[in-house]
């Protein structure tokens, strides 16, 4: 009888021992999940937010100052018809790599298509790439952005749309779908000067991140960028992808590549790489 005791703890043991690890090893996994979501989202908002960066800046010429990037691309605009708009404004970094501001290393072409000047309302920018990278992250796909004149508070609002892939120096990919709404709340009063703005984002994506696992990511507190800033610096955004939920809350507005993740419950600190 006592050896059949025995046994039965240690075959409870062994159960129990069992059910925890598979929980354990199932919550490190989710949690790892989570965090590259979290991670493959970050980078593709910024590599395609930054493209468009470059493309506004090299089309109205702004650039021609060191002070402002270190890279000079080859600049060429063509006029389909004749007029002043339409335009196509090809930026072409080459393919050696050109180092820009924060140390970005592109190569390739940014292709924009401009219906008409960029302060005024219902004017779009397309903008497409043709073996574009940056720091070997190769960028695809469509970003089109739409002027919608003057808010309620005087700010200028654009609506972007993003269809584009990211795929990473390793052959991963990132896919990613999104609607944004980017009001331009400082530094308007200085249109050629970039150094100066700031923009407040809202708005939602769906992607699929570097290990095939589909997301949607809401911002619940409108996200604050500088463009002087390489990253967000202030807002929320919630992600959803499976079972995890992660809110991703950028800070106070520090410029740095910090943020607080809260995953399933837990806080968790994430530098982002890029």
């Amino acid at each position: 009888m006592e050896k059949i005791r025995i046994s039965s703890i240690v075959i409870l043991f062994a159960v129990f021992t069992f059910v925890f690890t598979s929980c354990e090893k199932e919550d490190i996994a989710n949690t790892a999940d989570a965090v590259a979501t979290t991670e493959d989202d970050a980078a593709a908002e910024g590599m395609f937010d930054d493209a468009f960066d470059q493309a506004e800046m090299y089309e109205n010429g702004i650039t021609k100052n060191a002070t402002f990037d270190y890279c000079q691309p080859t600049i060429t605009i063509d006029f389909p018809e004749m007029m002043p708009y339409p335009r196509v404004v090809t930026i072409d970094f080459g393919t050696e790599g050109c180092e820009g501001k924060h140390g970005a290393i592109r190569k390739g072409k940014i292709i924009v298509t401009v219906t008409a000047f960029f302060l005024e309302s219902g004017s779009k920018r397309i903008v497409t790439f043709d073996g574009y990278s940056v720091n070997d992250f190769q960028i695809e796909g469509t970003k089109t952005v739409t002027n919608m004149g003057k808010n309620e508070s005087g700010n200028w609002v654009r609506k972007i749309e993003i269809d584009g892939k990211v795929t990473k120096p390793d052959g991963t990919e990132i896919t990613r779908v999104a609607t944004r709404s980017r009001e331009w709340v400082e530094g308007a009063d200085t249109p050629l000067f970039f150094w100066d703005d700031v923009f407040s984002i809202t708005g939602n994506a769906t992607g699929v991140n570097r290990k095939g696992v589909a997301y949607t990511a809401d911002i619940t507190t409108a996200l604050i960028k500088a463009r002087n800033c390489r990253w967000i610096q202030e807002g929320v955004i919630t992600i959803v992808s499976g079972e995890n939920t992660v809110v991703i809350d950028y800070g106070d507005g520090t410029c740095d590549n910090v943020a607080t993740a809260t995953i399933n419950g837990e806080e968790k600190e994430i530098k982002f790489k890029w």
